[in-house]
């Protein structure tokens, strides 16, 4: 059995493999500031139909994301010692869907802020203001999802939360690597699956702690870039995984299979904690490991363990590495 094999056991944990090859820091086309929509028209009609596969043949598993938001709640009642209530939030890249600040806002002011415009709704003022800022192909794409999925998936979550009305966020647009949020204005940062897509994650990082008031609390969630689905290639989140080998976005065979949905930093896992030990010593960490990934050892053979041999079990089976602190008084 190889060494990769043996880590697709549920207890499976390592640090080895943390070097940094040359290829990791290159990054997908179009540079930074690239968002799911902003890869022009035809990628973003590839994702509404996969939008119309979600809505008739594959609903989202909204229960799931509840469950989720649950969690997160919970490991940050710990972190702050306090219920998460009654709250100044801001969330950094929510995307279109505003699940979790919708789950949030139950009981917090939330305050979502995106480099693109964010629409509930159809709006006409704001897909206008979508389409200066964000461009034809982010507007089709937004539309399409909230006639397809977008209502339906908040009535789901209203009737999930047990509430009357839909809690109505704040909006704020911008980039956050350029962009600073009002400072010391939130008592709350989270953020999930959106450092991957962060062209300076040190300054992102930095207008966050900004924003915090001292003692606020910072959850940071990020999908890490090595493992199995970190490419962001729209089929492995629409019920299409078979459709990519396994991390073929690492292994120099398979990349070229790879259709990537938006643009990606391509941090690894150790760089992410050399951040956070840097600006934000006495942090704490967790990994979001695959829940059963014994289930991918019969697909593991000695030539994938090969390609893959210059990354460590710990990245490879690790979906989100998430990190959580508070500021401190002497953090600006």
């Amino acid at each position: 059995m190889t060494d990769l094999q043996r880590a697709t056991a549920a207890e499976a944990a390592g640090t080895e493999g943390t070097s940094l090859p040359a290829a990791a820091n290159r990054h997908h086309e179009g540079g930074p500031g690239r968002t799911y929509a902003s890869f022009g028209v035809v990628r973003a009609l590839r994702q509404i139909r996969h939008a119309i596969r979600r809505r008739f043949f594959e609903p989202p598993d909204y229960q799931l994301l509840f469950d989720h938001s649950r969690e997160a709640e919970a490991r940050m009642t710990k972190a702050l010692g306090r219920p998460v209530s009654d709250l100044d939030v801001l969330e950094i890249g929510p995307g279109q869907d505003l699940a979790r600040a919708i789950f949030f806002g139950r009981s917090n002011r939330v305050t979502a802020f995106d480099h693109d415009v964010i629409a509930i709704g159809l709006d006409p003022g704001r897909y206008r203001q979508m389409l200066a800022r964000n461009g034809l192909a982010r507007c089709l794409k937004s539309a399409a999802n909230e006639i397809l999925i977008g209502h339906y998936a908040r009535a789901r979550l209203v009737r999930l939360l047990g509430l009357s009305s839909l809690p109505q966020p704040q909006f704020l647009v911008g980039d956050i690597c350029s962009d600073a949020p009002p400072k010391n204005a939130f008592d709350l940062a989270m953020t999930w699956s959106a450092f991957e897509h962060f062209a300076d994650p040190a300054r992102a990082l930095k207008n966050i702690l900004a924003s915090l008031r001292p003692g606020g609390l910072f959850y940071v969630s990020i999908h890490l870039w090595t493992c199995n689905n970190g490419h962001h290639d729209i089929r492995s989140f629409t019920g299409q995984a078979d459709a990519l080998p396994l991390w073929a976005h690492l292994r120099r065979s398979t990349q070229h299979l790879v259709r990537p949905s938006a643009y990606l930093n391509r941090w690894r896992l150790q760089q992410w904690r050399e951040l956070f030990s840097q600006m934000c010593p006495g942090h704490t960490e967790i990994l979001d490991q695959y829940e059963h990934p014994e289930v991918l050892g019969p697909r593991i053979d000695a030539n994938l363990a090969r390609e893959l041999a210059d990354y460590g079990r710990e990245e490879l089976l690790t979906v989100n590495a998430v990190f959580i602190g508070t500021k401190s008084k002497y953090q600006r």
